[in-house]
């Protein structure tokens, strides 16, 4: 299974204290850190987010990251916003940076991320799993094959005609990209 990972190191250059949380958008898929309290100038959030992928990582796609003020108790307040397109880290598999956030206006404040990111493709380089965490693939595969063949079945069961040896050829799942 490819995945993306990206290792959220620090945002610095913040104004005030108080405390901040993080939002890292793949895919239109969000996740979110954990809040980090009572931060100064810096925030280390020190935190990976994964996101495995079914389809190769497309040089146009995007990685967005917020940080905002966390707030218990209002709205969290955006500090800005970091957007890059992932093309290097297509080609190259790893990037690491610190870069500026751009504010509500599109201006570039001082705010920075530090982050790390790695795409890992599905060509034989399993060597590069660093903590050794495999998704359980095989599982989902297997239920989805399960739920393919029992509905098949119970399908087939309200009278098509057909022997359900000839019915079950036809249901092994296929996986289009």
């Amino acid at each position: 299974m490819m995945s993306l990972v990206v290792h959220l190191k620090t945002a610095a250059h913040l104004r005030g204290k108080g405390d901040r949380i993080a939002k890292v958008t793949f895919r239109g898929l969000p996740l979110y850190s954990r809040v980090a309290e009572n931060c100064g100038e810096v925030a280390h959030f020190n935190e990976t987010f994964r996101w495995p992928i079914a389809s190769r990582l497309d040089q146009n796609e995007m990685l967005e990251i917020q940080v905002y003020n966390y707030s218990k108790v209002f709205t969290n307040r955006l500090v800005g916003t970091f957007c890059m397109v992932l093309q290097k880290v297509a080609e190259e598999g790893h990037l690491e940076l610190t870069d500026t956030l751009i504010d509500d206006n599109n201006m570039s404040i001082k705010t920075s991320v530090t982050i790390d990111i790695r795409y890992q493709p599905m060509d034989g380089t399993g060597g590069m799993w660093s903590d050794g965490e495999f998704l359980d693939v095989p599982d989902d595969r297997d239920g989805m094959f399960a739920f393919e063949t029992d509905s098949l079945l119970s399908g087939q069961s309200h009278g098509s005609g057909t022997s359900p040896g000839r019915s079950l050829q036809g249901s092994i799942p296929t996986f289009r990209k």
